[in-house]
C-alpha cells in the first residue's frame, strides 16, 4: 500500500491547482471537466509508471491496480463530487463512475451511476458523459496515447466485446472549456508527474 501511496502523493501536489466547488443538491450533476482531467491524469501516469517499471503485458492484477488508482485521483482533495466515487471497469472497457454511498468498492443495487468513460480508437479520444447526455472528450496533445500498453489492452478487451472502431464516431461531444474545472490542472498535474517519476516517486505494489 505504500508504494501506491507514492503515486497519490504525486497526485496530490497537482490538485492544489484545482478551484474547489460545492456540489449541487438533487441529482449532484458532476463536472465533467473534473472527471475528463482526472481521467486522462490516471491513465497517462500509471501508463508511464509501467513504462518505467518495464511492465511487458497488462495483466488483471495491474487493470485491478489501476482502477484502484483511478478511484483515489477521482477522490483525492479537493473533492468535487459530494460522495465518493467508485469506479467499475465494465466488459467493454469502459469505465462506470457511480456515488459508492457507503464506501465499500462495489456499486450496490442503490447506487447511481454517475458517468463514463468510453475509448474511440477511430478518433484518438476519451469520451466522458454524464447521466443525463451530456458528453466532452479528451484527446493527449503528445503523440502515442492510444498506442501504449494500458490503452492497447483496454482496446483488445474493447474488440472482444464486440466493439468496432467506428463506433463512436458520431458522438457529439462539447468543447473541454465548457466546463467549470480550469484547464490549467492538467498540465500542473504531468509536471509533477514528471518529476515525481525523475526522482523514483513512482513504484509498483500496493
Amino acid at each position: 500500500m505504500s508504494n501506491m501511496k507514492a503515486i497519490l502523493g504525486i497526485a496530490a501536489v497537482g490538485f492544489i491547482f484545482y478551484t474547489v466547488l460545492g456540489s449541487g443538491g438533487g441529482a449532484r450533476a458532476v463536472d465533467l471537466g473534473q472527471v475528463t482531467d482526472r481521467t486522462s491524469f490516471a491513465l497517462e501516469n500509471y501508463s508511464g509508471f509501467l513504462e518505467q517499471k518495464e511492465v511487458t503485458e497488462i495483466s488483471d492484477a495491474n487493470m485491478q491496480e489501476f482502477t484502484r488508482y483511478y478511484q483515489d485521483v477521482l477522490n483525492n482533495e479537493p473533492r468535487f463530487y459530494g460522495e465518493t466515487l467508485g469506479v467499475a471497469y465494465q466488459d467493454d472497457a469502459s469505465f462506470t463512475g457511480y456515488a459508492d454511498s457507503n464506501d465499500n468498492g462495489v456499486q450496490d443495487s442503490d447506487e447511481a451511476k454517475v458517468f463514463s468513460v468510453e475509448l474511440d480508437s477511430a478518433n484518438e479520444r476519451l469520451i466522458v458523459s454524464d447521466v443525463s447526455g451530456n458528453s466532452t472528450e479528451y484527446r493527449s496533445s503528445g503523440g502515442g496515447f492510444f498506442t501504449g500498453m494500458l490503452i492497447g489492452s483496454m482496446l483488445s478487451r474493447q474488440g472482444r466485446s464486440g466493439i468496432m472502431p467506428g463506433s463512436f464516431s458520431s458522438r457529439k461531444t462539447v468543447a473541454r472549456s465548457a466546463y467549470r474545472a480550469p484547464s490549467s490542472f492538467g498540465s500542473a498535474m504531468r509536471s509533477s508527474a514528471r518529476s515525481g517519476a525523475r526522482s523514483g516517486g513512482l513504484s509498483a505494489g500496493k
